[in-house]
């Protein structure tokens, strides 16, 4: 199943990112599992700060992320101090470690990927998913979000500053992908037919709402997809009935990210 969506998403890239001619389109990635890998911006989106003294030496923050809690649970709203993004840690052990490799040690190994037109740095990354961990789909669902809401602007700077809502000539899109059963909070898997699964996927399409109230056009594609309510999921959390695909082969996928990536952006003629 990776290989098969690892070849989907680099066509993507390809198609919206062309090696010639002008880009209309900044891609970001939010790979997820058992938490969301925020790298060198944990620090920025929990309150903490990155690195601290300890003793002889510096320790350093997990960079593992889990959804937020509280009121800002289904919202884009500015993380900080204010509405942290929690950082995980397995129960019992300190979120400060004094390796920054163990820090850094995340399932998925991947960081996320800020919003840009580097056509290489995406693709390197894409192509060096593994299949790793659980199914933390609010998670992924809430980070897709993130990526786009102009109101992390502050965190994501500079190429990857997301721009505002309403934006003219702009459309801000969310392309969620899945082989699995949304089954994973706080960092721990409850298991496909448990009732916190359904909570988890609850809680996706709540923030699917949320994201299509503000702005975001929001497709959906399940790949093999064994249970009811991970169907379901992807169907609740498309912007339409026609923007939610559900495929069971490398074939069939391909073609609907393909679909995706030509309906993104307009075609210019010339000649």
């Amino acid at each position: 199943k990776l290989k098969a969506m690892q070849d989907a998403a680099l066509n993507f890239v390809d198609i919206l990112i062309p090696d010639q001619g002008k880009s209309f389109a900044k891609i970001a990635l939010a790979p997820f599992s058992q938490t969301v890998n925020a790298g060198d911006y944990a620090g920025v989106v929990s309150g903490q700060p990155n690195s601290r003294s300890s003793g002889p030496g510096n320790e350093f923050l997990r960079r593992c992320v889990t959804e937020r809690t509280g009121p800002d649970a289904r919202t884009d709203g500015q993380p900080g101090a204010g509405a942290p993004v929690p950082v995980f840690a397995p129960r019992g052990r300190p979120t400060y470690l004094p390796s920054l490799a163990d820090a850094e040690n995340c399932a998925p190994r991947q960081t996320i990927v800020p919003l840009t037109a580097n056509k290489s740095r995406l693709k390197s990354t894409i192509s060096s998913f593994e299949a790793a961990g659980s199914t933390a789909g609010a998670a992924g669902t809430a980070w897709a979000w993130y990526l786009l809401s102009p109101k992390w602007a502050t965190v994501f700077t500079g190429e990857g500053a997301p721009r505002a809502y309403g934006t003219t000539k702009l459309r801000k899109i969310a392309v969620l992908l899945t082989d699995g059963t949304y089954n994973t909070k706080g960092g721990v898997n409850y298991g496909d037919g448990s009732t916190e699964a359904v909570e988890i996927s609850n809680s996706a399409v709540a923030i699917c709402n949320a994201m299509k109230t503000a702005g975001i056009e929001v497709f959906t594609v399940g790949f093999g997809l064994d249970t009811a309510l991970a169907r379901q999921t992807m169907a609740d959390c498309a912007t339409s009935s026609d923007r939610a695909f559900l495929v069971d082969d490398a074939a069939a996928l391909e073609a609907a990210f393909r679909d995706i990536a030509h309906r993104s952006v307009p075609l210019h003629l010339s000649q």
